[in-house]
């Protein structure tokens, strides 16, 4: 039997979001639009077409139907996708009240699969 480690439930859904991989020092180095395959309070699963190394930060504005929020956060894996994209899972570490509260508010009104 597979028991799921995961600290947060995950809804398949399709958002806009535009990345920006953050330097070291904090400087954008690359920014993409991909989009999301599922979402969860502490992450997304990202469509995209660059490979962006694990551990990464990164900053994100996701469209949520007529929300967008701002987030803050780090590749925790990547790996092939179809038609030369790339699924990256990215970890929140950075989601502050107003946007949490819409992200939740989000959550809450969409039904699993």
């Amino acid at each position: 039997m597979s028991q799921n480690k995961r600290a947060h439930r995950r809804l398949r859904s399709l958002n806009l979001v535009s990345l920006s991989k953050l330097s070291e020092n904090g400087y954008v180095e690359l920014a993409e639009l991909g989009r999301t395959l599922d979402v969860s309070e502490g992450g997304i699963k990202l469509e995209a077409f660059e490979v962006i190394p694990v551990g990464t930060r990164t900053k994100l504005r996701i469209g949520l139907r007529d929300e967008i929020i701002d987030v803050e956060g780090r590749i925790a894996y990547i790996q092939e996708g179809e038609a030369d994209r790339v699924i990256t899972g990215i970890e929140f570490v950075d989601l502050a009240g107003e946007h949490r509260e819409k992200l939740c508010q989000f959550l809450a009104t969409r039904e699993e699969p």
